[in-house]
């Protein structure tokens, strides 16, 4: 729920002598407000009638609109913004673009097939383009700052050091300190965007940079959840895949893992909170996964696919890459509702 004064500075005709009356009594939020009763909020300076009154025409205010598919659409159009990576063959070809804020995309592949540049090359250009900043999440040391700074000195010299500050590395070496740091940025985005009231344990300043979040990177998903999954689950994986079941689900419905359990519903929270966050805070989310077996080329990537065959259904847009060359790489879209399918050559 957001703090009254947001609703006071969208809603001019609400009476804001009754907003610092309840500030003073403790009463910031929506929350708050609709959770009392008005009768116990009377003092000398509120009457019954002016708080039932101000309590009224909050609740109109915060109630859900009834919009039609094409108002929706249109909000979700003016909201949504495309971010490059810098590699024109992969951003045209493969993603219209670039990585769309609101969406999670899925990068794929062997060791070697490019998965980091990509990332490494996106975090500096959101953070030189967009003037936003971005959250790079590192499971395996995997983050090059000498890299970003050559991307960012090749793109721009001036201001290279302007978008480095932009650029902020969270090491998580397993699932616990995943499910951590996206707890703490998903609180401080709702501080940022004031649908919550302030939290003295977090930084002001962590929560100035959170504010601007364009990009969130993982890297890698895979190799985080790997050990809690189990070897067991990757080859349930390859083996549905051998038996001819949908990549999304067993043909004959649902199994029980052989193994992981609690790892699923780990790796079922992350993906809830990857998606509130994407979604209502509009952030262009990049995961990347790894292989369980060797890929000899890209039509046997389901069956190397990690995570499990709950997984796919996350991502909204899913590239798998491999290594043609020392410098080209091939991509290959396996999942996107903006392109039906795409193979494109490229450098990283």
């Amino acid at each position: 729920m957001p703090r009254l004064r947001l609703v006071l500075n969208e809603n001019r005709h609400l009476n804001k002598k009754v907003a610092e009356q309840l500030g003073k009594i403790g009463i910031n939020t929506v929350e708050e407000l609709l959770s009392c009763d008005p009768a116990h909020l009377c003092n000398n300076e509120l009457t019954q009638d002016q708080l039932f009154k101000f309590v009224n025409q909050v609740a109109k205010a915060c109630a859900p609109m009834r919009r039609t598919g094409r108002q929706i659409f249109d909000d979700l159009t003016r909201k949504s913004s495309y971010l490059p990576t810098g590699c024109r063959g992969f951003d045209e070809a493969l993603l219209q673009g670039g990585f769309m804020t609101g969406e999670i995309t899925e990068l794929s592949g062997p060791s070697g097939s490019g998965k980091t540049q990509i990332c490494l090359a996106a975090a500096a250009n959101v953070a030189r383009d967009c003037e936003g900043t971005v959250a790079f999440f590192d499971s395996g040391s995997s983050f090059s700052a000498q890299r970003i700074e050559e991307i960012c000195m090749h793109q721009d010299a001036k201001n290279s050091e302007r978008s480095l500050l932009r650029i902020r590395h969270f090491l998580v070496t397993n699932v616990t300190s995943l499910l951590s740091e996206l707890a703490i940025l998903e609180s401080a985005l709702e501080i940022a965007a004031g649908y919550t009231q302030e939290d003295s344990s977090l930084p002001l300043e962590y929560i100035r940079f959170v504010g601007r979040l364009k990009l969130l990177v993982i890297d890698s998903l895979g190799a985080i959840f790997s050990p809690v999954l189990g070897w067991e689950s990757h080859q349930q994986n390859a083996k549905g895949h051998e038996r001819g079941m949908s990549h999304n689900q067993p043909k004959d419905g649902p199994t029980r893992p052989l193994a992981g359990g609690l790892g699923y519903a780990q790796l079922e929270s992350t993906v809830c909170a990857l998606q509130r966050i994407m979604s209502r805070h509009h952030v262009a989310i990049v995961v990347t996964n790894t292989n369980t077996a060797i890929q000899d080329s890209l039509w046997s990537d389901y069956k190397a696919r990690a995570l499990g065959w709950q997984w796919p259904g996350a991502p909204s847009v899913s590239i798998c890459l491999i290594q043609d060359s020392e410098q080209a790489r091939i991509g290959r879209v396996r999942k996107s509702f903006r392109v039906s399918y795409a193979l494109s050559i490229f450098s990283s």
